[in-house]
């Protein structure tokens, strides 16, 4: 078990033991005393962004983070991960950012905040999104455009774990 990562493991004596390459010496096991050994399981989430227009749906999937969303722009040299230009209508583009926001992904929970690049507003249920991460829970509506209830577009947020 030395080879094991130490992060996949958790070896218990009675109390929880940090390290797994703590020999039985070390650790003050007697006889008689109880251990284990047991493999955690770490969940992957993928979050799946559901795309709700009134003629048409599209799913986003992310399931690496941090992850660019914005605009791809043939002029502009800088990619994202997640292209909203497939959905947008010609005049709408303008109405998102280029570069509008970065998803990030810590322990499962999925964060959004807004790209420091980004010249145009995007929500989160009502909530207006800042430089700060905002944690997104299932069924929040990112929202972008000038107002949360004129939006340009909306994304529904749903997660999927493996």
């Amino acid at each position: 078990l030395r080879d094991a990562p130490a992060d996949q493991y958790a070896l218990w004596a009675g109390r929880a033991v940090g390290s797994l390459s703590s020999t039985v010496g070390e650790l003050g096991i007697e006889d008689g005393s109880l251990i284990g050994l047991t493999r955690l399981a770490y969940a992957t989430t993928k979050t799946a962004l559901l795309l709700q227009l009134p003629d048409a749906q599209q799913v986003f999937w992310v399931d690496r983070a941090p992850a660019v969303m914005g605009r791809h722009d043939q002029s502009h040299e800088k990619k994202v991960d997640i292209d909203l230009t497939v959905v947008l209508q010609p005049r709408q583009q303008r109405r998102v950012s280029r570069l509008q926001a970065i998803l990030h992904e810590t322990n499962g929970q999925w964060s959004i905040q807004l790209h420091p690049q980004a010249r145009a507003p995007m929500f989160v249920d009502s909530r207006i999104v800042k430089a700060e991460p905002v944690l997104l829970n299932e069924g929040d509506v990112l929202s972008f455009g000038p107002h949360p209830n004129r939006p340009t577009l909306q994304l529904v947020v749903r997660f999927e774990s493996d």
